[in-house]
């Protein structure tokens, strides 16, 4: 049986003109005139010995037999497009889903470098707190804080976690020589509102309690859904943050921000960021090469003093 199609030429045309219902609208989007596009329409409707547009003045309409060849047209030009697609040479792509800090003041930070490593990789950055499951097509890999209870899924936990007070530079100035901590209580204290998103974790009152100051009266507490949050404000001047280890390290490095104080909680130990993904994958795919990334770069900074178990907790000066 033949496959030949007399008219096949006009089928583009016929398409356009049948998404706009306009002849003028179809020769914009073709690139030719109105004429054209009207001659090639009559031409196929004497070709198939039928109507496939109303004409009323300047306004058409499909027919019946047309809305049956737009159906049959659309549906064809469809899978050529998927076709033609399927024959493009594309980039694999990972998807990495994190959470919302985590993913502003450690993993965006570091993109380039394993950008540099797999230049060929496209990457979608995904900002989640929690992921019931990760895609079961494509690749995907989470990098989520919690217990590390992912029992289908390969969890790398990714260190332990401490929180130490952070300020800016400029706001230690207003403190007295020595740093004594009652000097917090004169600033405003930001922190993180971790209850809400159903974790528990050290916050101000915990620290004030450990520096046998929670007795004491206290200025204003500003509270944030997110740890960049916080602490950027504290960048910005506008208090004193608790910062997670993971996340401030850079902004210590860089002087954004300093440690006016030495005691360090260390957080609940069933607590921790976790890089999720699929078990069992391939030593040379995309997620098993940034999985030994991240696990490289994040164990690099020595970790954070512990705070003392009894006891008085004690100021002393950082070192300039």
């Amino acid at each position: 049986m033949s496959r030949s199609i007399r008219g096949f030429g006009a089928l583009p045309s016929f398409a356009a003109a049948a998404r706009f219902q306009s002849f003028t609208a179809a020769a914009a989007e073709l690139g030719v005139t109105q004429a054209a596009i009207s001659h090639q329409i009559r031409e196929l409707e004497e070709q198939l010995k039928v109507k496939l547009f109303h004409r009323t003045g300047r306004a058409v309409h499909l027919t019946a037999s047309g809305e049956i060849l737009k159906k049959a047209v659309d549906g064809a030009f469809d899978e050529i497009a998927q076709a033609m697609n399927q024959l493009k040479p594309t980039k694999p792509s990972l998807r990495v889903t994190s959470a919302p800090s985590f993913a502003a003041k450690w993993l965006v930070p570091r993109l380039d470098r394993f950008l540099a490593q797999v230049p060929d990789v496209d990457v979608f950055i995904d900002i989640q707190i929690r992921v019931s499951e990760l895609s079961s097509r494509g690749h995907h890999v989470a990098i989520l804080f919690g217990s590390g209870n992912f029992p289908a899924h390969q969890a790398d936990r990714l260190g332990d976690e401490y929180v130490v007070p952070v300020c800016s530079p400029a706001l230690v100035k207003g403190l007295r020589r020595r740093r004594d901590p009652k000097d917090l209580l004169r600033h405003t204290l930001l922190d993180v509102d971790w209850h809400s998103q159903g974790s528990t974790w050290p916050n101000w009152e915990t620290w004030l309690d450990a520096a046998d100051l929670k007795s004491l009266p206290h200025g204003r507490i500003v509270r944030f859904v997110h740890s960049s949050l916080a602490i950027q404000a504290a960048i910005d001047g506008q208090g004193i943050a608790l910062g997670d280890s993971t996340l401030i390290g850079d902004d210590l490095a860089a002087g954004r921000l300093i440690k006016p104080f030495d005691l360090v909680l260390q957080g609940p130990p069933e607590c921790a960021y976790f890089l999720v993904s699929r078990r069992g994958l391939a030593k040379d795919g995309i997620e098993a090469r940034f999985r030994d990334w991240l696990l490289g770069e994040i164990a690099s900074p020595a970790p954070l003093k512990r705070a003392p178990k009894r006891g008085r907790a004690r100021s002393k000066a950082p070192s300039p």
